[in-house]
């Protein structure tokens, strides 16, 4: 018999960054390029600048520390949601700096 135990399949994924759903992983990373470039090709669209609303604010500061990872979907969603909209859009045809 083999000295080295066999890792269950919890074990190991554990010990990788691997995604355990290479599926879901892909159709959410193709998700997270379609937000970019949507965002990307309607730059022209937004305000060079938007200030973060008050409500954004609160919910982000009142969040606590993880003390678990959360879902790639879910940080897209959160991503997309609070952060995006705010992120001081430098790509903006009337950015100066």
């Amino acid at each position: 018999m083999n000295a080295m135990k066999k890792k269950s399949n919890e074990e190991f994924h554990s010990m990788t960054l691997d995604p355990i759903d290479w599926k879901s992983t892909r159709e959410q990373a193709h998700q997270m390029l379609d937000i970019a470039l949507d965002f990307r090709e309607k730059s022209r669209e937004r305000p060079t600048w938007l200030p973060l609303p008050t409500e954004v604010q609160q919910h982000l500061t009142k969040e606590n520390l993880l003390k678990e990872g959360k879902s790639l979907k879910k940080v897209c969603e959160d991503m997309t949601k609070d952060v995006l909209p705010y992120c001081g859009d430098n790509t903006h045809p009337r950015f100066w700096g």
